[in-house]
């Protein structure tokens, strides 16, 4: 055996002790990613089960709209993207918790409480189904299904000008009619999840790979949180368009 057949064997044994040292790792942190997930999630519905039994008004309570506190949420996201804060113990958690806690009172602040107790599970149940679903396709889609970093910032462009001018056409005609841009939200926060999806999963990434974990579970549970906003908001739109139809036909 000579030396060139030697040192293609080394490398061949290095090349696969590393790759067995990334999947460890990478499964590791995807242990951790959903752990922390699934803690977020479950204090948040536990949160609207409690809001939902007691009938707690927020709204009435903290005279404060939805969209405050989605903007709180977003201004933690944005603190650990840029400020590398999501790797910082135990400023990561807290900023974690803030947000997932705003989405949480996002939701609770948009008739939660008045909705059926049937509604609210059968939404909330979709969402997840529907997330799962999202999670399951970008961790073993082909790699050219995934969108790139450029497609996401084209879509973003032309999602945050359609939403400007559907806003600006529904306040001059009907305030019902902004289930369409809720509607119009609501596409392009799936399209986000499945990108988001493909980054926890590392799939953008094939030399190096991220030990992050809580800025991934961040944007798992409070992803799940905003969409179940978001479909609340069209079911509740939805009625009161149809509320407005059927009133003006009678």
């Amino acid at each position: 055996m000579d030396a060139v057949e030697i040192l293609s064997i080394k490398s061949v044994k290095v090349k696969s002790d590393l790759s067995l040292r990334l999947t460890r790792r990478d499964k590791k942190r995807m242990e951790k990613i959903y752990l922390v997930a699934l803690l977020f999630v479950a204090i948040g519905l536990s949160q609207m089960a409690i809001a939902r039994t007691t009938r707690f008004d927020l709204r009435g309570t903290v005279p404060m709209p939805c969209l405050m506190w989605l903007v709180t949420g977003l201004v933690c996201i944005i603190l650990m993207v840029y400020t590398e804060l999501h790797d910082t113990f135990p400023i990561n958690w807290t900023l974690g918790f803030v947000t997932v806690e705003s989405m949480t009172l996002c939701v609770i602040c948009y008739d939660w409480t008045s909705m059926s107790s049937w509604l609210a599970s059968a939404v909330v149940l979709a969402v997840l189904v529907l997330n799962v679903i999202l999670y399951g396709i970008a961790s073993s889609c082909p790699l050219c299904c995934i969108p790139t970093y450029r497609a996401m910032l084209i879509a973003t462009i032309v999602y945050t000008i359609v939403y400007i001018l559907t806003v600006i056409v529904v306040f001059s005609v009907h305030k019902g009619y902004l289930v369409l841009a809720d509607g119009w939200t609501f596409l392009y926060v799936t399209l986000m999840t499945f990108y988001s999806a493909s980054l926890v999963h590392n799939r953008h990434l094939d030399v190096y790979r991220s030990e992050e974990y809580m800025l991934s579970a961040t944007l798992i549970s409070s992803m799940f949180l905003y969409m179940i906003h978001l479909v609340l908001s069209v079911l509740g739109y939805s009625f009161a368009l149809h509320a407005k139809y059927t009133k003006e036909r009678y």
